[in-house]
């Protein structure tokens, strides 16, 4: 049984449906272990009655670095705060999906500063907003050495974008980022292109549907040279056009291990095509 189990470090449960009765009865459970470290309940079907009973279980829990959350229907709560506001020690945090509002996800980025453990971050398909972005920019300044942050479809606009984008000029570490759905804009990139200028271990970027032009990603393709560890770019549903497509062609002839560009849905032409052709032509792996 579980509840003899005071030294349980891990913990997943996802994509069972525990609901928020089997929550409550977990909560018990993780009010004794202690030592807990990584918890995820990743689809557990958990609503705000059952949030509500595993935050009480966890503010306690101050080695906790790891907690995975993501869709469920959380919704707006003040009470999931309380567990970001206590352990310090938090290196990921995932609650994508959690239908988080913007009052909800205001209470969220307060109780995240402070937090400069912090690697790994996924808000996406949650009302962040304008407001809470720029807050979360602060929370990046703070953050020692952030390596992926998913901010995919956060209701974000071209301000905040961009005081993000300057935010993370500092993390020369950062892997993955994903910005995609949110109005990022030219101006989002330029602040983007002078980070990834200095961050060379970037090997994912997604920036899909970010109302990018042909000028945002010619000066987006100028940065990602040295790229080395590159491997995927998804650009698709931005207006590049025959000259963006043109740029990406030469990241491509240079990006021996790049494995995945995405540009579909980008009005490029087939002049703009047959340039992608030929850079990709010494992609034979």
């Amino acid at each position: 049984s579980l509840l003899n189990r005071p030294r349980l470090k891990k913990i997943n449960l996802s994509y069972n449906k525990i609901g928020d009765t089997g929550a409550e009865e977990l909560a018990n459970i993780l009010t004794r272990a202690t030592r807990l470290e990584e918890i995820n309940l990743q689809g557990c079907d958990i609503g705000k009655r059952g949030c509500g009973f595993l935050v009480l279980s966890l503010q306690n829990h101050r080695l906790l670095s790891k907690i995975n959350l993501s869709y469920n229907k959380i919704g707006d709560t003040e009470e999931l705060a309380n567990i970001f506001t206590r352990a310090k020690r938090l290196e990921e945090i995932n609650l994508q999906g959690c239908n988080l509002g913007i009052n909800g996800c205001g209470v969220l980025v307060q109780s995240l500063q402070n937090h400069t453990q912090l690697k790994k971050i996924n808000l996406s398909d949650n009302t962040v907003g304008e407001n809470n972005a720029k807050m979360l920019a602060e929370v990046f300044g703070e953050c020692e050495d952030l390596e992926e942050i998913n901010l995919w479809g956060c209701s974000i606009g071209k301000e905040s974008c961009h005081k993000l984008t300057q935010s993370l000029r500092r993390h020369l570490s950062l892997r993955r980022i994903n910005l995609g759905y949110n109005d990022v804009g030219n101006r989002g990139v330029t602040a983007l292109a002078e980070m990834l200028n200095q961050a060379q271990s970037l090997e994912e970027i997604n920036l899909q549907s970010c109302n990018i032009s042909e000028e945002g990603c010619c000066e987006l393709a100028q940065s990602l040279h040295g790229h080395e560890y590159l491997r995927e770019i998804n650009l698709h549903h931005n207006n590049i056009g025959d000259g963006g497509a043109q740029s990406m062609a030469k990241i491509l002839t240079e990006h021996h291990c790049l494995e995945e560009i995405s540009v579909w849905g980008c009005n490029i032409t087939e002049d703009g095509c047959e340039k992608l052709a030929l850079s990709l032509q010494k992609h034979t792996n």
